[in-house]
């Protein structure tokens, strides 16, 4: 199953937040955390039923094992 990070670092820890609103690190833990541990899978609607299907299965066995 194609994954991806989309967004590794929170918005608040982005340069150009970080130089405008004086953001800094553990300002947002959540938002760090989560940036830490989401992981995007495939959502888009030319997705078969098929393939939605194959994609659930698959992380649904991923998690049976682990």
């Amino acid at each position: 199953v194609p994954t991806a990070i989309h967004y590794p670092i929170p918005i608040h820890l982005q340069p150009a937040f970080q130089r405008r609103f004086n953001f800094r690190e553990g300002q947002f833990p959540v938002s760090e955390a989560v940036a830490q541990e989401v992981l995007s899978l495939p959502v888009h609607p030319h997705l078969t039923e098929k393939e939605i299907q194959w994609i659930i299965d698959s992380v649904k066995t991923f998690f049976e094992q682990n």
